[in-house]
């Protein structure tokens, strides 16, 4: 849901139930991430329910302004068709899209883009630079403006943030196909949204797409290359959908991650009396907030499930869910610090509603009961000279308010962190680079085991395992991964031991980079079809297929059942 848009919000009239729920629930959505974006009210089908009524129109209407007509209509009869094209050309010239000054050049260069993505996905920034130069578009500026301009409308796609030259201009569809695969992924909900890297080609380019799920107007098939499939994660953590573990071994989906809560872990947080603990209740609490809490601190995560996460910093804990449109933050460790660690975690999620359209409400919760105080509230009573907050229902109480508000920064307390906070942040910004720097080279070496891969598994010897190699690997877990990795990993080590000088130079290189790297699940997918060719092809003392039948009678996996056949 994007602002500088006209909405349509359809209801079915034969299912008339809750009308003004529902569209309150729509609305506030709208509200919370579309902006001011005008709302036209719909009911199709009245040519089967003609009593349908649109309940509560003015108080919808005053609690939002941007409901601008409710009309009831009929596709199959026509009724009032014209009446929903007439609020169309009404509201069109007052949406701020609408009074965007339009290059004409920027028309031609959008049909250009849109002929060349079709044909080949995307276009890199060389490419697209050379289109504007064909239609006169020069400057760099100009020529910035114009793709800004076609990304917010949705008809190619550039993603100024992932400063990637080579996908500069992306076909939409290439880009929908890959995602849903991954966020839809058969294989990711069987691992509770935590995901070795190296399942990522087998879950864009062999798990059964799924176009059903999203049913586009052209369907076509795509597969992936090992750099696209890298770019497709990149996307993902760009929207805050997924995140990388620091090594890169593995990405997480935070929204198919486990349902439950580790309780063993979560209730000493909870249970804690010295405890600081902050609210913040939504209107509508977009379901993305929570993934990109989990994103934003994914370097201090503890502990993490669907509607959840346990943080760690400075010997303090942080417990941090989502619950009935509130985000609940408990803080434990201590008093200096923790106090500290909410301000950082309360700086990371203002941050992230400043993208909200409706800002949360700030709350406190009442010891011992399931009620809060207004955060703010409060400070005004303090600043009053009030000492005490007092509630008569749905219980009587009476609170201190200093207690309630203990280890909490004020607002000007907080803006006067929030350079303290930033620093830290740009400090885990500097890690990050580095870190970033350290995941090139790693990159580097991944696309090169990536093209030893391709080589291997294209060798005739290979025929035969080539179609079940990925499934096979994808039914073995991480544990066994290590132990059988190491199997292979011995049993190259004594061919070359034994052979090497009858082996060609290129074999070498892939034994020496098999060596180097850490990643398990790479190291198993080259060694298998390596100690194949090794065993299949080559005219050496080495009785693979024996190997192999003593292998499976111990592990019992399919892996071995591959290996050895001409």
């Amino acid at each position: 849901l994007t602002r500088r848009s006209i909405y349509i919000l359809v209801l079915d009239a034969r299912k008339d139930d809750n009308v003004a729920a529902q569209i309150r629930q729509w609305a506030k959505r709208i509200k919370a991430t579309g902006g001011n974006s005008s709302i036209i009210m719909v009911a199709n089908q009245i040519d089967v329910n003609a009593g349908f009524g649109f309940e509560n129109q003015y108080d919808l209407q005053q609690e939002f302004s941007q409901i601008k007509a409710f009309i009831k209509a009929s596709c199959k009869t026509r009724d009032n068709i014209e009446a929903i094209k007439d609020k169309l050309a009404e509201l069109i010239p007052q949406a701020e899209l609408f009074n965007t000054t339009i290059d004409e050049r920027w028309v031609r260069i959008k049909e250009k883009l849109q002929e060349e993505t079709q044909k080949k996905y995307f276009l890199d920034e060389q490419q697209f630079s050379e289109i504007c130069h064909e239609f006169d578009l020069q400057e760099k500026q100009e020529q910035k403006n114009a793709i800004n301009f076609l990304h917010d409308l949705g008809l190619v796609l550039h993603f100024e943030e992932i400063n990637l030259s080579e996908y500069y201009v992306l076909d939409p569809y290439w880009i929908t196909y890959g995602v849903y695969q991954i966020l839809t992924s058969t294989y990711a909900g069987q691992q509770k949204g935590i995901v070795a890297m190296e399942k990522l080609e087998h879950i864009v380019n062999e798990e059964e797409d799924k176009k059903e799920r999203y049913r586009p107007a052209n369907y076509k098939k795509i597969s992936y290359t090992p750099n696209q499939r890298r770019f497709l994660i990149d996307i993902l953590n760009q929207f805050k959908l997924c995140f990388c573990v620091p090594d890169r071994s593995r990405f997480i989906l935070p929204d198919l991650l486990d349902t439950n809560e580790p309780q063993t872990v979560t209730e000493s947080i909870r249970q804690a009396e010295d405890s600081i603990r902050f609210v913040y209740e939504y209107e509508y609490l977009p379901k993305s907030i929570m993934p990109h809490i989990m994103v934003d601190t994914h370097h201090i995560l503890s502990d993490m499930w669907r509607t959840g996460c346990v943080l760690r910093r400075d010997d303090c804990q942080a417990l941090v869910t989502n619950y009935q449109n509130r985000i609940s933050i408990t803080v434990i460790g201590e008093h200096k610090k923790k106090r500290e660690f909410m301000a950082v975690i309360r700086h990371l999620i203002d941050a992230i509603n400043q993208e909200l359209s409706d800002q949360p409400n700030m709350q406190i919760p009442l010891p011992g009961t399931n009620e809060y105080a207004d955060y703010e509230e409060l400070l005004e009573r303090e600043k009053d000279g009030e000492t005490h907050y007092k509630v008569y229902r749905p219980i009587k109480g009476k609170f201190e308010i200093a207690r309630l508000l203990e280890g909490l920064s004020s607002p000007d307390e907080m803006r006067m962190m929030h350079e303290k906070i930033d620093e830290a942040l740009h400090k885990l910004d500097d890690l990050k680079c580095d870190h970033e720097e350290i995941m090139e080279k790693q990159e580097d070496i991944m696309n090169k085991l990536d093209s030893h891969y391709q080589y291997l598994i294209n060798l005739d010897g290979n025929y035969q395992i080539k179609q079940g190699l990925l499934e096979a690997i994808a039914e073995i877990n991480e544990q066994q991964m290590i132990e059988i990795s190491e199997v292979f990993m011995q049993r190259i080590a004594f061919v070359f031991e034994r052979f090497g000088e009858k082996l060609e130079e290129r074999l070498h290189e892939i034994h020496m980079d098999l060596r180097e790297t850490d990643d398990v699940a790479m190291k198993l997918k080259l060694a298998v079809p390596f100690i194949n060719i090794l065993g299949v092809t080559l005219e050496i003392d080495f009785d693979l297929k024996s190997w192999a039948t003593r292998m499976y009678k111990k592990h019992e996996m399919k892996l071995f059942q591959l290996m050895g056949y001409l």
